[in-house]
């Protein structure tokens, strides 16, 4: 083989290197192996991803699911933890705490809105404002 043909393998290998590296740092800096792999006529590389470290499963956020004008029987949730409130109705609910003060929120129908639990353990009875029999419990750990 010339020096001529070896030169331009070279270089197309050099440029193929350097393509796939700048390739590899653009698609979010995954590590990588590289191996280089010469025979008489050429010099071949393989790159090879490391296996993506896996996510710890996102925590979902507690919620109160209103239908058919009811209230879970009780909802326990973390300490200060913000609870979605889905109303499934076609009426507007309250989630009203029975202690004045500890918790209140409208929610119009079919929407959703967010409570704060309180910052201190224990059982919050709580109510609908519009409708009377309408009650659950928020235990709060």
């Amino acid at each position: 083989m010339s020096r001529d043909v070896q030169r331009r393998l070279r270089l197309t290998a050099w440029g193929a290197i350097c393509l796939l590296g700048v390739g590899t740092a653009a698609c979010g800096g995954s590590e990588t192996t590289q191996q280089t792999h010469k025979t008489p006529e050429t010099t071949r590389t393989t790159t090879a991803a490391a296996s993506p470290t896996a996510s710890p499963p996102a925590t979902a956020r507690p919620t109160i699911d209103i239908g058919n004008f009811r209230f879970p029987e009780s909802v326990t949730v973390p300490v200060g933890a913000q609870v979605t409130v889905i109303n499934n109705d076609p009426d507007k609910h309250s989630v009203t705490s029975d202690a004045v003060g500890e918790f209140d929120v409208d929610i119009q129908p079919n929407s959703t809105a967010t409570v704060t639990a309180p910052s201190e353990a224990g059982s919050y009875p709580y109510h609908c404002s519009y409708h009377s029999s309408m009650n659950g419990v928020l235990v709060v750990r």
